[in-house]
Protein backbone atom coordinates (compact mmCIF):
# COMPACT_ATOMS: atom_id res chain seq x y z
CA UNK A 1 0.00 0.00 0.00
CA UNK A 2 1.33 3.22 -0.99
CA UNK A 3 2.02 6.31 1.84
CA UNK A 4 -0.86 8.01 0.46
CA UNK A 5 -3.23 5.02 1.23
CA UNK A 6 -1.76 4.44 4.80
CA UNK A 7 -2.58 7.94 5.53
CA UNK A 8 -6.26 7.98 4.20
CA UNK A 9 -6.69 4.33 6.06
CA UNK A 10 -5.12 6.19 9.18
CA UNK A 11 -7.43 9.05 8.62
CA UNK A 12 -10.53 6.81 7.85
CA UNK A 13 -9.83 4.60 11.17
CA UNK A 14 -9.66 7.70 13.26
CA UNK A 15 -13.09 9.07 11.98
CA UNK A 16 -15.05 5.99 12.79
CA UNK A 17 -13.31 5.97 16.37
CA UNK A 18 -14.61 9.64 16.95
CA UNK A 19 -18.25 8.73 15.66
CA UNK A 20 -18.10 5.97 18.04
CA UNK A 21 -17.06 7.76 20.97
CA UNK A 22 -19.70 10.67 20.18
CA UNK A 23 -22.48 8.03 19.13
CA UNK A 24 -23.33 6.96 22.76
CA UNK A 25 -25.64 4.59 23.93
CA UNK A 26 -28.93 6.41 24.41
CA UNK A 27 -31.58 4.88 23.12
CA UNK A 28 -34.36 6.40 20.68
CA UNK A 29 -37.70 7.55 21.51
CA UNK A 30 -40.48 6.30 18.53
CA UNK A 31 -42.11 9.26 17.44
CA UNK A 32 -45.37 9.94 15.01
CA UNK A 33 -45.84 12.83 12.94
CA UNK A 34 -48.87 14.20 14.64
CA UNK A 35 -46.89 13.97 17.89
CA UNK A 36 -43.79 16.42 16.72
CA UNK A 37 -46.37 18.50 15.19
CA UNK A 38 -48.81 18.43 18.56
CA UNK A 39 -45.07 18.90 20.56
CA UNK A 40 -44.18 22.12 18.03
CA UNK A 41 -47.37 23.41 18.26
CA UNK A 42 -48.89 22.85 22.24
CA UNK A 43 -45.94 22.09 23.99
CA UNK A 44 -43.04 24.56 22.82
CA UNK A 45 -42.33 28.16 23.90
CA UNK A 46 -42.96 28.96 20.15
CA UNK A 47 -46.10 27.42 19.73
CA UNK A 48 -46.74 29.39 23.39
CA UNK A 49 -45.73 32.72 21.43
CA UNK A 50 -47.63 32.20 18.49
CA UNK A 51 -50.80 31.74 20.47
CA UNK A 52 -49.71 34.73 23.13
CA UNK A 53 -49.74 37.06 20.22
CA UNK A 54 -53.05 36.58 19.15
CA UNK A 55 -53.85 37.08 22.84
CA UNK A 56 -52.43 40.15 23.30
CA UNK A 57 -54.49 41.29 19.83
CA UNK A 58 -57.70 39.72 21.11
CA UNK A 59 -56.94 41.85 24.69
CA UNK A 60 -56.24 45.13 22.86
CA UNK A 61 -59.71 44.74 20.65
CA UNK A 62 -61.83 44.35 23.58
CA UNK A 63 -60.04 47.15 25.84
CA UNK A 64 -60.47 49.87 22.55
CA UNK A 65 -64.07 48.46 22.67
CA UNK A 66 -65.14 48.25 26.13
CA UNK A 67 -63.20 51.95 26.37
CA UNK A 68 -65.47 53.14 23.39
CA UNK A 69 -68.77 51.72 24.75
CA UNK A 70 -68.26 52.31 28.47
CA UNK A 71 -66.77 54.88 30.28
CA UNK A 72 -63.03 55.08 32.27
CA UNK A 73 -62.94 55.75 35.63
CA UNK A 74 -60.52 56.23 38.25
CA UNK A 75 -60.49 57.18 41.81
CA UNK A 76 -57.57 59.43 42.72
CA UNK A 77 -56.52 60.46 46.55
CA UNK A 78 -53.53 62.27 47.87
CA UNK A 79 -52.56 61.06 51.54
CA UNK A 80 -52.97 64.41 54.49
CA UNK A 81 -50.12 66.67 53.78
CA UNK A 82 -49.13 68.84 56.37
CA UNK A 83 -46.56 72.18 55.60
CA UNK A 84 -44.77 74.93 57.41
CA UNK A 85 -43.94 78.29 55.94
CA UNK A 86 -41.90 81.07 57.50
CA UNK A 87 -40.62 84.06 55.67
CA UNK A 88 -40.78 88.05 55.97
CA UNK A 89 -44.13 90.21 54.68
CA UNK A 90 -46.99 91.86 55.42
CA UNK A 91 -49.07 90.38 57.67
CA UNK A 92 -52.56 89.50 56.27
CA UNK A 93 -54.64 92.98 56.15
CA UNK A 94 -51.79 95.39 57.58
CA UNK A 95 -48.98 97.54 56.24
CA UNK A 96 -46.75 96.18 58.24
CA UNK A 97 -44.12 93.77 57.64
CA UNK A 98 -42.68 90.85 60.19
CA UNK A 99 -41.85 87.30 60.42
CA UNK A 100 -44.59 85.00 59.39
CA UNK A 101 -45.17 81.62 59.61
CA UNK A 102 -48.47 79.71 58.21
CA UNK A 103 -49.43 76.06 59.01
CA UNK A 104 -51.27 74.42 56.29
CA UNK A 105 -53.10 71.03 56.15
CA UNK A 106 -55.23 69.34 53.54
CA UNK A 107 -56.18 65.88 52.19
CA UNK A 108 -57.88 65.58 48.83
CA UNK A 109 -59.80 62.77 46.59
CA UNK A 110 -61.40 62.81 43.66
CA UNK A 111 -63.16 60.27 41.29
CA UNK A 112 -62.91 60.98 36.98
CA UNK A 113 -65.35 59.66 35.03
CA UNK A 114 -64.23 59.89 30.97
CA UNK A 115 -66.72 58.79 27.92
CA UNK A 116 -65.66 58.71 24.54
CA UNK A 117 -68.31 59.74 22.35
CA UNK A 118 -69.40 58.06 18.98
CA UNK A 119 -68.86 62.07 17.43
CA UNK A 120 -65.50 62.13 18.65
CA UNK A 121 -65.87 64.03 21.38
CA UNK A 122 -64.72 63.57 24.90
CA UNK A 123 -66.79 63.97 28.10
CA UNK A 124 -65.67 64.23 31.66
CA UNK A 125 -67.30 63.77 34.75
CA UNK A 126 -64.78 64.77 37.94
CA UNK A 127 -65.95 65.21 41.69
CA UNK A 128 -63.58 66.17 43.94
CA UNK A 129 -63.84 66.70 47.78
CA UNK A 130 -61.22 69.06 49.40
CA UNK A 131 -60.78 69.67 53.33
CA UNK A 132 -57.99 71.91 54.50
CA UNK A 133 -57.02 73.68 57.80
CA UNK A 134 -54.86 77.16 57.76
CA UNK A 135 -53.44 78.37 60.14
CA UNK A 136 -51.64 82.03 59.78
CA UNK A 137 -49.45 84.40 61.87
CA UNK A 138 -50.93 87.80 62.55
CA UNK A 139 -49.38 91.01 63.92
CA UNK A 140 -50.83 90.67 66.97
CA UNK A 141 -51.76 86.85 67.36
CA UNK A 142 -52.91 83.80 64.78
CA UNK A 143 -55.56 83.54 62.22
CA UNK A 144 -57.32 79.82 62.11
CA UNK A 145 -59.98 79.05 59.35
CA UNK A 146 -61.07 75.53 58.29
CA UNK A 147 -62.40 74.82 54.71
CA UNK A 148 -64.34 71.74 53.62
CA UNK A 149 -65.90 71.55 50.28
CA UNK A 150 -66.80 69.28 47.63
CA UNK A 151 -66.41 70.30 43.45
CA UNK A 152 -68.62 68.31 40.95
CA UNK A 153 -67.30 69.17 37.12
CA UNK A 154 -68.44 68.46 33.94
CA UNK A 155 -66.45 68.99 30.41
CA UNK A 156 -67.20 68.29 26.75
CA UNK A 157 -64.76 68.53 24.08
CA UNK A 158 -65.57 67.95 20.71
CA UNK A 159 -63.25 68.13 18.16
CA UNK A 160 -64.93 69.85 15.04
CA UNK A 161 -64.24 69.68 10.83
CA UNK A 162 -61.86 66.47 11.64
CA UNK A 163 -62.67 62.76 11.92
CA UNK A 164 -63.39 61.01 15.19
CA UNK A 165 -60.00 59.41 16.67
CA UNK A 166 -61.67 57.07 19.18
CA UNK A 167 -63.69 55.36 16.15
CA UNK A 168 -60.40 55.50 14.16
CA UNK A 169 -58.71 53.97 17.13
CA UNK A 170 -61.83 51.39 18.10
CA UNK A 171 -61.71 50.02 13.61
CA UNK A 172 -58.14 49.44 13.48
CA UNK A 173 -57.59 47.63 16.88
CA UNK A 174 -60.75 45.29 14.85
CA UNK A 175 -58.45 45.14 11.67
CA UNK A 176 -55.88 43.75 13.48
CA UNK A 177 -57.13 41.47 15.35
CA UNK A 178 -58.28 40.11 12.06
CA UNK A 179 -54.62 40.40 10.85
CA UNK A 180 -53.54 38.81 14.17
CA UNK A 181 -55.81 35.60 12.97
CA UNK A 182 -54.63 35.03 9.77
CA UNK A 183 -51.17 35.71 11.01
CA UNK A 184 -51.32 32.73 13.52
CA UNK A 185 -52.61 30.34 10.85
CA UNK A 186 -49.36 31.22 8.93
CA UNK A 187 -47.06 31.05 11.67
CA UNK A 188 -48.65 27.62 12.85
CA UNK A 189 -48.39 26.63 8.95
CA UNK A 190 -44.67 27.55 8.97
CA UNK A 191 -43.77 25.85 12.19
CA UNK A 192 -45.65 22.22 11.14
CA UNK A 193 -43.82 22.75 7.33
CA UNK A 194 -40.59 23.04 9.66
CA UNK A 195 -41.46 19.87 11.75
CA UNK A 196 -42.32 17.81 8.76
CA UNK A 197 -38.78 18.67 6.94
CA UNK A 198 -37.33 17.72 10.21
CA UNK A 199 -39.34 14.70 10.56
CA UNK A 200 -38.45 13.14 7.34
CA UNK A 201 -34.74 14.73 7.29
CA UNK A 202 -34.20 11.83 9.55
CA UNK A 203 -36.11 9.35 8.28
CA UNK A 204 -34.06 10.07 4.91
CA UNK A 205 -31.04 10.22 6.54
CA UNK A 206 -31.19 6.95 8.38
CA UNK A 207 -32.52 5.63 4.80
CA UNK A 208 -28.99 8.08 3.91
CA UNK A 209 -26.52 6.08 5.89
CA UNK A 210 -28.17 2.16 5.14
CA UNK A 211 -27.04 3.01 2.06
CA UNK A 212 -23.41 4.34 2.34
CA UNK A 213 -23.09 1.35 4.73
CA UNK A 214 -24.06 -1.02 1.86
CA UNK A 215 -21.92 0.93 -0.64
CA UNK A 216 -19.14 0.55 1.73
CA UNK A 217 -19.78 -3.52 2.40
CA UNK A 218 -19.75 -3.43 -1.52
CA UNK A 219 -16.44 -1.58 -1.65
CA UNK A 220 -14.68 -3.84 1.08
CA UNK A 221 -15.95 -6.96 -0.86
CA UNK A 222 -14.64 -6.02 -4.17
CA UNK A 223 -11.16 -4.60 -2.57
CA UNK A 224 -10.66 -8.34 -1.16
CA UNK A 225 -11.92 -9.93 -4.06
CA UNK A 226 -9.29 -7.41 -6.09
CA UNK A 227 -6.92 -8.29 -3.16
CA UNK A 228 -7.14 -12.08 -3.93
CA UNK A 229 -6.67 -11.51 -7.79
CA UNK A 230 -3.49 -9.35 -7.68
CA UNK A 231 -1.95 -12.62 -5.51
CA UNK A 232 -2.81 -14.32 -8.24
CA UNK A 233 -1.27 -11.80 -10.51
CA UNK A 234 -5.15 -11.32 -12.39
CA UNK A 235 -4.89 -8.02 -11.36
CA UNK A 236 -2.63 -5.27 -11.73
CA UNK A 237 -1.08 -3.17 -9.08
CA UNK A 238 -2.84 -0.16 -10.09
CA UNK A 239 -6.25 -1.44 -10.49
CA UNK A 240 -5.87 -3.11 -6.73
CA UNK A 241 -5.06 0.50 -5.22
CA UNK A 242 -7.86 1.91 -6.99
CA UNK A 243 -9.95 -0.44 -5.55
CA UNK A 244 -8.54 0.15 -2.13
CA UNK A 245 -8.95 3.81 -2.12
CA UNK A 246 -12.85 3.60 -3.73
CA UNK A 247 -12.96 1.34 -0.69
CA UNK A 248 -11.91 4.28 1.61
CA UNK A 249 -13.92 7.19 -0.24
CA UNK A 250 -16.91 4.87 1.06
CA UNK A 251 -15.85 4.10 4.06
CA UNK A 252 -15.74 7.91 4.41
CA UNK A 253 -18.89 8.51 2.87
CA UNK A 254 -20.59 6.41 5.33
CA UNK A 255 -19.29 8.39 8.38
CA UNK A 256 -20.57 11.22 6.67
CA UNK A 257 -23.71 10.13 6.43
CA UNK A 258 -23.92 8.55 10.16
CA UNK A 259 -22.40 12.18 10.92
CA UNK A 260 -25.40 13.75 9.24
CA UNK A 261 -27.64 11.67 10.79
CA UNK A 262 -26.80 12.67 14.46
CA UNK A 263 -27.27 16.48 12.89
CA UNK A 264 -30.31 15.57 11.83
CA UNK A 265 -31.57 14.28 14.90
CA UNK A 266 -30.48 17.05 17.05
CA UNK A 267 -32.54 19.45 14.41
CA UNK A 268 -35.41 17.64 15.19
CA UNK A 269 -34.60 17.88 19.03
CA UNK A 270 -34.08 21.43 19.16
CA UNK A 271 -37.25 21.84 16.91
CA UNK A 272 -39.43 20.78 19.33
CA UNK A 273 -37.22 21.92 22.38
CA UNK A 274 -35.90 18.85 23.34
CA UNK A 275 -32.32 18.11 25.20
CA UNK A 276 -29.86 17.83 21.75
CA UNK A 277 -29.33 14.05 23.24
CA UNK A 278 -32.47 12.86 22.76
CA UNK A 279 -32.99 10.17 20.22
CA UNK A 280 -35.58 10.25 18.25
CA UNK A 281 -36.77 7.46 16.22
CA UNK A 282 -39.58 8.98 13.65
CA UNK A 283 -42.39 6.50 12.58
CA UNK A 284 -42.98 6.46 8.96
CA UNK A 285 -46.56 8.37 8.74
CA UNK A 286 -49.46 6.55 7.13
CA UNK A 287 -50.82 8.33 3.63
CA UNK A 288 -54.84 8.38 4.05
CA UNK A 289 -55.99 5.65 1.07
CA UNK A 290 -58.26 8.37 -0.38
CA UNK A 291 -58.01 12.02 -0.97
CA UNK A 292 -61.20 14.05 0.38
CA UNK A 293 -62.38 15.72 -2.86
CA UNK A 294 -65.11 17.17 -1.44
CA UNK A 295 -62.97 19.31 1.07
CA UNK A 296 -60.42 20.17 -1.52
CA UNK A 297 -63.54 21.67 -3.82
CA UNK A 298 -64.48 23.35 -1.14
CA UNK A 299 -61.33 25.19 -0.74
CA UNK A 300 -61.27 26.09 -4.24
CA UNK A 301 -64.67 27.27 -4.25
CA UNK A 302 -63.69 29.38 -0.90
CA UNK A 303 -61.22 31.18 -2.63
CA UNK A 304 -62.38 34.93 -1.59
CA UNK A 305 -62.40 33.82 2.08
CA UNK A 306 -58.64 32.55 2.18
CA UNK A 307 -55.76 33.86 4.44
CA UNK A 308 -54.21 35.54 1.24
CA UNK A 309 -57.30 37.55 0.31
CA UNK A 310 -58.66 38.00 3.82
CA UNK A 311 -55.15 39.20 4.68
CA UNK A 312 -54.64 42.02 1.85
CA UNK A 313 -58.72 43.23 2.55
CA UNK A 314 -57.52 43.78 5.91
CA UNK A 315 -54.60 45.66 5.19
CA UNK A 316 -56.43 47.72 2.61
CA UNK A 317 -58.99 48.96 4.71
CA UNK A 318 -56.65 50.13 7.48
CA UNK A 319 -54.76 52.20 5.17
CA UNK A 320 -57.85 53.35 3.49
CA UNK A 321 -58.76 54.22 6.79
CA UNK A 322 -55.99 55.87 7.51
CA UNK A 323 -55.19 57.81 4.60
CA UNK A 324 -59.17 59.18 5.25
CA UNK A 325 -57.76 60.27 8.75
CA UNK A 326 -55.34 62.18 7.79
CA UNK A 327 -56.82 64.10 5.03
CA UNK A 328 -59.77 64.74 7.65
CA UNK A 329 -57.33 66.20 10.02
CA UNK A 330 -55.94 68.19 7.52
CA UNK A 331 -56.46 72.04 7.08
CA UNK A 332 -59.23 74.36 9.03
CA UNK A 333 -59.84 72.37 12.24
CA UNK A 334 -61.89 73.38 15.95
CA UNK A 335 -63.07 72.13 18.75
CA UNK A 336 -66.12 73.17 20.81
CA UNK A 337 -65.53 73.17 24.49
CA UNK A 338 -68.48 73.54 27.17
CA UNK A 339 -68.09 73.50 30.84
CA UNK A 340 -69.44 73.52 34.11
CA UNK A 341 -69.02 73.08 37.70
CA UNK A 342 -70.25 73.55 40.57
CA UNK A 343 -68.63 74.40 44.71
CA UNK A 344 -70.48 72.95 47.87
CA UNK A 345 -68.88 73.11 51.61
CA UNK A 346 -68.48 75.40 54.51
CA UNK A 347 -66.19 78.07 55.23
CA UNK A 348 -65.42 77.98 59.15
CA UNK A 349 -63.31 81.57 60.42
CA UNK A 350 -62.13 79.97 63.75
CA UNK A 351 -61.28 83.76 64.90
CA UNK A 352 -64.52 85.65 63.32
CA UNK A 353 -67.60 83.26 63.35
CA UNK A 354 -69.56 85.83 61.87
CA UNK A 355 -67.34 85.21 58.35
CA UNK A 356 -68.09 81.56 58.01
CA UNK A 357 -70.88 80.94 55.44
CA UNK A 358 -71.99 78.33 53.76
CA UNK A 359 -70.21 77.62 49.92
CA UNK A 360 -72.65 77.71 46.84
CA UNK A 361 -70.90 78.53 44.08
CA UNK A 362 -71.99 78.02 40.18
CA UNK A 363 -69.35 78.55 37.21
CA UNK A 364 -69.91 77.45 33.45
CA UNK A 365 -67.82 78.72 29.87
CA UNK A 366 -68.26 78.02 26.44
CA UNK A 367 -65.34 78.50 24.19
CA UNK A 368 -64.99 77.34 20.23
CA UNK A 369 -61.41 77.32 19.09
CA UNK A 370 -60.35 77.09 15.27
CA UNK A 371 -56.78 76.23 13.98
CA UNK A 372 -55.64 76.75 10.72
CA UNK A 373 -52.21 76.17 9.59
CA UNK A 374 -49.94 78.69 7.32
CA UNK A 375 -46.59 76.99 7.24
CA UNK A 376 -45.11 74.00 8.53
CA UNK A 377 -42.51 73.32 5.58
CA UNK A 378 -44.77 70.99 4.01
CA UNK A 379 -44.80 68.23 7.05
CA UNK A 380 -48.43 67.83 7.05
CA UNK A 381 -49.21 67.40 2.91
CA UNK A 382 -46.23 65.04 2.66
CA UNK A 383 -47.94 62.87 5.49
CA UNK A 384 -51.47 62.93 3.66
CA UNK A 385 -49.74 62.31 0.55
CA UNK A 386 -47.65 59.26 2.44
CA UNK A 387 -50.81 58.10 3.88
CA UNK A 388 -52.79 57.75 -0.01
CA UNK A 389 -49.68 56.45 -1.35
CA UNK A 390 -49.61 53.43 1.64
CA UNK A 391 -53.34 53.48 1.00
CA UNK A 392 -53.07 52.63 -3.04
CA UNK A 393 -50.12 50.24 -2.81
CA UNK A 394 -52.56 48.28 -0.50
CA UNK A 395 -55.06 48.61 -3.11
CA UNK A 396 -52.41 47.05 -5.69
CA UNK A 397 -51.48 44.28 -3.51
CA UNK A 398 -55.62 43.44 -2.58
CA UNK A 399 -56.49 43.17 -6.29
CA UNK A 400 -53.19 41.71 -6.97
CA UNK A 401 -54.02 38.67 -4.43
CA UNK A 402 -57.72 38.77 -5.67
CA UNK A 403 -56.03 37.73 -9.54
CA UNK A 404 -53.62 35.08 -8.00
CA UNK A 405 -54.82 33.65 -5.00
CA UNK A 406 -57.72 31.47 -6.57
CA UNK A 407 -54.96 29.84 -8.88
CA UNK A 408 -52.92 29.17 -6.05
CA UNK A 409 -55.41 27.67 -4.23
CA UNK A 410 -56.05 25.72 -7.31
CA UNK A 411 -52.52 24.87 -7.70
CA UNK A 412 -52.07 23.10 -4.17
CA UNK A 413 -55.55 21.23 -4.65
CA UNK A 414 -54.36 19.58 -7.89
CA UNK A 415 -50.66 19.14 -6.35
CA UNK A 416 -51.87 17.57 -3.97
CA UNK A 417 -53.75 15.20 -5.52
CA UNK A 418 -51.11 14.82 -7.86
CA UNK A 419 -48.94 13.66 -4.88
CA UNK A 420 -51.17 11.17 -3.88
CA UNK A 421 -51.28 9.59 -6.99
CA UNK A 422 -47.12 9.50 -6.80
CA UNK A 423 -46.87 8.12 -3.97
CA UNK A 424 -49.20 5.19 -4.84
CA UNK A 425 -46.81 4.17 -7.26
CA UNK A 426 -43.97 4.71 -5.33
CA UNK A 427 -45.03 1.98 -2.86
CA UNK A 428 -45.41 -0.10 -5.69
CA UNK A 429 -42.20 0.29 -6.83
CA UNK A 430 -40.72 -0.10 -3.28
CA UNK A 431 -42.53 -3.44 -2.74
CA UNK A 432 -41.53 -4.28 -6.26
CA UNK A 433 -37.81 -3.79 -5.23
CA UNK A 434 -38.33 -5.02 -1.64
CA UNK A 435 -39.11 -8.88 -3.39
CA UNK A 436 -36.42 -8.21 -5.69
CA UNK A 437 -34.57 -7.88 -2.74
CA UNK A 438 -35.53 -10.86 -0.54
CA UNK A 439 -35.20 -12.91 -4.06
CA UNK A 440 -31.78 -11.93 -4.23
CA UNK A 441 -30.98 -12.86 -1.04
CA UNK A 442 -32.53 -16.13 -1.36
CA UNK A 443 -30.42 -16.26 -4.73
CA UNK A 444 -26.99 -15.35 -2.45
CA UNK A 445 -28.38 -17.85 0.23
CA UNK A 446 -28.05 -20.31 -2.22
CA UNK A 447 -24.92 -19.91 -4.12
CA UNK A 448 -26.43 -18.19 -7.13
CA UNK A 449 -25.41 -15.12 -6.81
CA UNK A 450 -22.67 -12.97 -5.00
CA UNK A 451 -23.12 -10.72 -2.31
CA UNK A 452 -22.14 -8.05 -4.48
CA UNK A 453 -24.93 -8.46 -6.78
CA UNK A 454 -27.60 -8.97 -3.53
CA UNK A 455 -26.03 -5.60 -2.16
CA UNK A 456 -26.82 -4.13 -5.62
CA UNK A 457 -30.38 -4.88 -5.35
CA UNK A 458 -30.61 -3.60 -1.32
CA UNK A 459 -29.38 -0.23 -2.85
CA UNK A 460 -31.84 -0.22 -5.42
CA UNK A 461 -34.55 -0.85 -2.98
CA UNK A 462 -32.97 1.92 -0.15
CA UNK A 463 -33.21 4.85 -3.19
CA UNK A 464 -36.93 3.77 -4.05
CA UNK A 465 -37.90 4.16 -0.02
CA UNK A 466 -35.99 7.38 -0.50
CA UNK A 467 -37.92 8.60 -3.17
CA UNK A 468 -40.96 7.73 -1.39
CA UNK A 469 -39.89 9.60 1.41
CA UNK A 470 -39.31 12.81 -0.39
CA UNK A 471 -42.67 12.68 -2.18
CA UNK A 472 -44.73 12.33 0.93
CA UNK A 473 -42.66 14.77 2.88
CA UNK A 474 -44.27 16.98 -0.28
CA UNK A 475 -47.81 15.73 0.32
CA UNK A 476 -47.20 16.36 3.78
CA UNK A 477 -46.14 20.25 3.08
CA UNK A 478 -48.46 20.69 0.31
CA UNK A 479 -51.50 19.65 3.10
CA UNK A 480 -50.59 21.84 5.93
CA UNK A 481 -49.70 24.78 3.17
CA UNK A 482 -53.53 24.56 1.76
CA UNK A 483 -54.84 24.16 5.00
CA UNK A 484 -53.28 26.98 6.30
CA UNK A 485 -54.91 29.52 4.15
CA UNK A 486 -58.46 28.42 5.84
CA UNK A 487 -59.75 28.81 9.04
CA UNK A 488 -59.41 25.90 11.56
CA UNK A 489 -62.90 24.32 11.99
Amino acid sequence: MTPYLRLKAFLVRLLGLCLLLTAGSVSATDISLDEAIDMAVNKSSRGSIIDGNLEVAEQQYFAEKINFYLPEISINGALPSYNVTKDFGFFQGTATKGERETTRLSFNSDITLNQNLITGGDLEFRAVLTRRDLEESLQNGRSEDEWEFGTFDFALKQPLLQPSQARHDFHNSRDDLDLARLKRQADLAELKSEVIDAFFGVLQAELTSEVKHSAFESARLQAEIDSIKNTDEILSEDDLLESQSKKLDAELEHFDAINSLSDQRKTLATLLEQNEATKFSPKLPAVPSQLDTALLERYVAAWETSAPIMTAKSEYKKQERAAKFAGGGHGLTGTLEVTYGLDRGRYEDINNPDFSRDLDNDRWGVSLNFSYPLWDGGASSASVKASRLASEQARVEYEAALRTARAEIENLANKLKVSHRKLSVLQRQVDLTKNREKIARSRMDDGQISMLTFLESKVTHLEAQDRYYQEMKDFFKTRVELEGKYPAN
